[in-house]
Order: C-alpha cells, then structure tokens, then sequence
C-alpha cells in the first residue's frame, strides 16, 4: 500500500475527523470507503470507453489501464502503457 497526501480544507478535515471518530473509524478508513464507493460509481464509465476504442478491447484492458486511457484522451493525447507505471 502507497502513502497519498491530499490537501483539504480546516473545517472539512474537523469534520471528518468527528464523523470518523463517532464511526470509531480512522479517517485513513473513513476516506478509503469514499475513494472505493467512488470507483464504484465510475467504472462503468471506463468500461463504456472500453468498449468505444476501435483499437483495443476493454477486456484485455486492466481497470487502471483503461483509467490511464480515459484521462489521455480527455487532453487529447495517446496513452502508453509504460506511464501507468511512473511514480
């Protein structure tokens, strides 16, 4: 598991820690289940874009591949494999 740093505002990050604490949940965990549900609701968009590239098939596609693919077109550019892979 890699460490990710997130800014957040004062007043948000008080609040979550409340919301974590009455949970009796760290709030590592507490953004974990956010992070997790909002994949969830997403991954039928890079599924759908999949599916839409004449070049490639989604399924011989992982999903952090076709996350890397989405993101490149929506700037306009090609995607490589290799840049899923930079730290």
């Amino acid at each position: 598991m890699s460490v990710m740093s997130v800014r957040v505002d004062d007043e948000k990050r008080r609040l979550l820690k409340a919301i974590a604490s009455l949970e009796d949940k760290t709030i590592g965990s507490l953004v974990g289940e956010l992070i997790e549900a909002y994949i969830e609701r997403n991954r039928q968009k890079l599924e759908r874009e999949g599916k839409n590239s004449r070049n490639e098939k989604a399924a011989t596609m992982t999903f952090e591949e076709l996350a890397l693919k989405v993101k490149a077109n929506s700037r306009g550019k090609r995607w490589k494999r290799e840049e899923l892979y930079r730290v």
